[in-house]
């Protein structure tokens, strides 16, 4: 196996997470930039909007991470199933924020038997 592979195969390991997303623009964008960046995996917790109709325009050819990402009803059910390993999270907005231990014990509990809603559709 090349580098390139290896690299490729790395960037599947890495699941974003957008939690409550405000706008369907911020939600197309995102998926756009992780197309052109080579990341796929994508799940959208608590989305503060249902416009997929403009999220999916705004994201133009990254529909496809759109359609495969499953909406979760909070954090801890998306950390659930995102790729296992060290987490990061990023914000622009005033948070509570949850020691990694909680997150993980919070996310073990849930594991079992959750699922998130039903993926996109436009």
């Amino acid at each position: 196996m090349d580098r390139r592979q290896t690299s490729l195969q790395s960037l599947d390991r890495v699941t974003i997470i957008l939690h409550r997303p405000a706008t369907p623009e911020n939600i197309g964008s995102v998926a756009r930039a992780m197309a052109n960046t080579g990341f796929s995996r994508l799940i959208i917790s608590s989305p503060e909007t249902e416009d997929w109709g403009t999220a999916g325009k705004v994201a133009v050819s990254a529909v496809g991470i759109l359609e495969n990402a499953p909406k979760c009803a909070s954090l801890v059910e998306s950390l659930s199933l995102a790729a296992p390993g060290f987490v990061v999270g990023t914000t622009g907005r005033d948070r509570k924020y949850w020691a990694p231990i909680e997150i993980a014990e919070r996310s073990e509990e849930r594991r079992v038997g959750k699922e998130c809603r039903s993926r996109w559709s436009p």
